[in-house]
């Protein structure tokens, strides 16, 4: 009953044209683009991207790298410092400094920090954790990941080769603080 158009014959089904779009990204490569999208929507709607920055977090960048350790002056006042290309985040409180993986332990979504709650916040699964990484609300199955750090004159030094885990290491990340 129905003619039969075999001009597609040879093209590729639907679900082949998808998968040859499809690129693995790593991780950091995949944040590094994020941010940048996130930067440049904001500088095409007018806003420049100190601005950007400054409305959630301030933006940190490492003074010298050894291996995996990253050494960042100390900030000078309480606040959340972000590292995005080493996916790091500073945080300062009450006159003690952390450092925590951007990664949610959840399932690795990238952490936000919510300034009105004074908490990072998990996008994915609505996770909130405290100022020093420990859990405060929502699907999160542990507190955050720390990374040792070593006081240096006025800088510190972030060992990011070993993230510290609390259920695991309970007394490596109780201890993965730095007192001011």
């Amino acid at each position: 009953m129905f003619a039969r158009d075999d001009s597609d014959r040879d093209a590729p089904s639907p679900a082949t044209r998808r998968s040859s779009c499809i690129h693995q990204l790593d991780r950091r490569t995949f944040l590094q683009r994020a941010a940048l999208g996130a930067v440049a929507a904001l500088v095409a709607e007018g806003f420049a991207p100190s601005f950007a920055l400054a409305e959630h977090v301030a933006q940190l960048t490492p003074i010298g790298a050894v291996g995996t350790a990253r050494t960042y002056d100390i900030p000078a006042q309480d606040g959340v410092f972000v590292d995005v290309a080493g996916e790091v985040a500073l945080a300062r409180s009450g006159g003690r400094l952390f450092a925590f993986s951007l990664a949610c332990p959840h399932r690795g979504a990238t952490l936000q920090w919510k300034t009105g709650e004074q908490r990072f916040f998990c996008p994915k699964h609505k996770a909130r954790f405290t100022t020093d990484g420990a859990h405060a609300s929502g699907r999160a199955t542990a507190d955050l990941d720390r990374f040792a750090l070593q006081r240096a004159g006025a800088q510190v030094i972030v060992a990011l080769d070993q993230p510290l885990e609390a259920k695991s290491d309970p007394a490596a990340w109780a201890v993965a603080v730095l007192v001011l």
